[in-house]
This record gives C-alpha cells, structure tokens and sequence, in this order.
C-alpha cells in the first residue's frame, strides 16, 4: 500500500503541475491523499480509487486549502518590499481573499 501511496503522491504532485503548474508540497499531498483514503475505506471497506479521481479530489481539496500550507513557492519578500517595478521569472499561485472590480460604474 505504501509504494502504491507514493506512486499517486507523485502521480498527482506531477499532474497538478503540468496542468495548473501548482507546486505543492510532497508533505501536503502525502497526508491529503492519505485522508482522503482513509474516509473512502470509512465509507466504503474498500479504497479502489484511480489516480485520476484522486487527482480531482486533491485539486479539488487544494483550491479550498490555505495556500500557505499547501504551496512549494512563494513570491520573495524583497520582491514585495521594494517600491519599484519589478518583474518575478517565475510562476507563482496567488491566493485572494476578496476581488472588487473597479471597472463597473457605480449609479448613484
């Protein structure tokens, strides 16, 4: 079970990079993966499950999980302390917590 584990780990850190290029931690993924298995054996006796549809439940999981936990990269801090522009080479996630669009006119 445990060369099977690691081999959908790594299945899935690497699909998530090609597809969304997503750097996540190995650590992350091991224990999303295992958790998820261990409540599919809760419910179901059994952990049949391919590595595509463990792909969809850990993105899935991801994309509500608190980048600063799951993530491998983040943007270097002298980048964000210093005023002038500046140009990041490589490619980063970026986690919001609310967006305002400012292009809608406002009626009063």
């Amino acid at each position: 079970v445990m060369a099977s584990l690691s081999a959908s780990v790594n299945y899935v850190k690497s699909r998530l990079f090609s597809e969304n290029v997503v750097k996540l931690k190995h650590s992350w993924v091991f224990s999303a993966i295992e958790f998820f298995l261990s409540q599919l054996v809760d419910l179901n006796g059994q952990e049949n499950i391919s590595n595509d549809e463990l792909y969809l439940e850990i993105y899935e999981q991801f994309l509500l999980a608190d980048i600063k936990d799951a993530g491998d990269s983040a943007i270097p801090l002298p980048a964000l302390q210093n005023k002038d522009i500046f140009i990041l080479n490589e490619t980063f996630v970026v986690q919001l917590l609310f967006l305002i669009d400012i292009c809608k006119l406002i009626n009063f």
